[in-house]
């Protein structure tokens, strides 16, 4: 199953950074069972956000030269709240470095 995580992208400045939103629905199919009571987002999902997000913004800034872009490494992970259908989750990724084999981003 993929899912595609950013409804909107709401700022994008190739080569600096992105803004990007994903409102969540009850349609959601993964909230099913994460969890049944209470509905919430799952965090792995909220970090797949943020890896399209910077995605979005690697192949932008490179002119769209790439087309798969893999997540290889991501630190300092933390959730700072729940995000439940009808709430707007927004992600943004600056770019720290940028080389032709490997882009670092900050997101959040």
């Amino acid at each position: 199953m993929r899912f595609v995580l950013i409804d909107r992208i709401v700022e994008l400045v190739p080569g600096e950074r992105i803004v990007a939103v994903k409102v969540l629905t009850l349609a959601e199919e993964y909230l099913w069972d994460h969890f049944p009571r209470f509905p919430v987002m799952p965090g792995v999902l909220m970090l797949q956000a943020m890896t399209e997000a910077a995605s979005w913004l690697i192949r932008a800034t490179d002119d769209f030269a790439q087309s798969v872009i893999v997540l290889r490494e991501a630190t300092n992970i933390k959730y700072a709240q729940f995000v439940e259908p009808g709430q707007e989750l927004r992600v943004s990724a600056e770019i720290v470095k940028h080389g032709t084999d490997e882009t670092s981003v900050k997101a959040k």
